[in-house]
């Protein structure tokens, strides 16, 4: 039966109190400690308990080993610790996290450094700062405060000490995309020489499922992040029209004829041009009472009465002159 996702790594924030489901290498200077285990204490990120990987106390392994950072210079004290798992096609792509956090006592002159591993690619490397005689190609990884630290345990790391502080803890993630089996590998040491200690310690390991909308299908590097597709935008897709005949017109859809709306009575047209007249018709008579005024009638009774007069005097002179004769 395969293991859920966040089973993946086993035993990864060491809360068992032991190394169940790691591998330590030779010669092994590894512990599981507690806050209590330093002085001064060191809290865990996550839970009660983290692992360190020592390089001391003092010489532990007085032979070289190989040359781990590449700088052309032999290693001593190489402490190493490791875990195998495996990514089904239905778990990858998938993010690696962890915590770490490097101690050291070394001087500047010789970089002990730090490396951690997947399938032997290095995810996340570190050293010593400063202008070293054997110079590790590694990043300098300086520590953030200056205490100095020692290890009270019972164990084999017990007289472990860090006399120039410590990075503190750090996050790291990694974005794992191959399915199959992996190696995930932790390593410390001391640069060439086997004296003053570093030490690294790690916690807090998971490997959690991405979202499918987040990566591929698990088939790319182990640790390479896939560059992702660009997407075109979304265009949308016309409806395709039925060719139309222009010389067979398409019968209209039957349909219910509309109840016919009650038109209002038409309005006069008006015009400002006045029509001509026509030669045929003949003009329209006056309406004299229509044109009356009083004072017209006023001045034609006068008229009249005028006119009288003088008709009736000249019938009168007319009568009186032939009397004469």
């Amino acid at each position: 039966m395969a293991r859920a996702d966040n089973d993946i790594i086993i035993n990864g924030g060491f809360e068992t109190g032991n190394l169940t489901a790691w591998t330590p290498g030779d010669p092994g200077n590894i512990e599981v400690l507690e806050a209590i285990d330093f002085s001064p204490e060191v809290s865990a990120p996550q839970g009660g308990f983290f692992v360190l990987l020592s390089t001391g106390s003092g010489e532990v392994k007085p032979s070289s080993g190989p040359d781990l950072d590449g700088n052309g210079s032999a290693d001593y004290d190489e402490t190493t610790l490791s875990q195998d798992f495996s990514l089904l096609p239905g778990q990858a792509p998938a993010t690696l996290s962890l915590d770490w956090c490097f101690l050291t006592s070394e001087l500047d002159s010789y970089d002990d450094f730090f490396m951690i591993t997947l399938d032997g690619a290095i995810i996340l490397s570190g050293s010593v700062p400063g202008p070293s005689v054997y110079t590790s190609p590694f990043p300098d990884t300086p520590p953030s405060d200056n205490v100095s630290y020692f290890v009270t345990s019972y164990g084999l790391t017990n007289g472990s000490t860090f006399d120039s502080g410590s990075t503190g803890f750090q996050h790291f993630s990694f974005l794992v995309t191959n399915i199959g089996s992996h190696t995930l590998r932790f390593t410390v040491g001391d640069q060439a020489d086997g004296f003053v200690d570093s030490g690294l310690l790690i916690d807090n390991i998971k490997i959690v499922k991405n979202p499918p909308s987040s990566g591929g299908s698990g088939s790319g590097g182990s640790g390479a992040t896939p560059t992702p597709t660009p997407t075109p935008e979304s265009v949308p897709t016309p409806t395709a029209e039925p060719p139309v005949d222009p010389t067979t017109p398409s019968p209209p859809a039957p349909s219910s004829p509309p109840a016919p709306a009650p038109s209002p009575a038409p309005s006069p047209a008006i015009s400002s041009i006045p029509p001509a007249s026509s030669p045929s018709a003949p003009p329209a008579s006056p309406d004299l009472a229509s044109g009356l005024k009083p004072s017209r009638i006023v001045w034609w009774v006068v008229g009249g009465v005028i006119g009288g007069v003088i008709v009736i005097v000249s019938a009168l002179f007319l009568l009186a002159h032939r009397r004469k004769h």
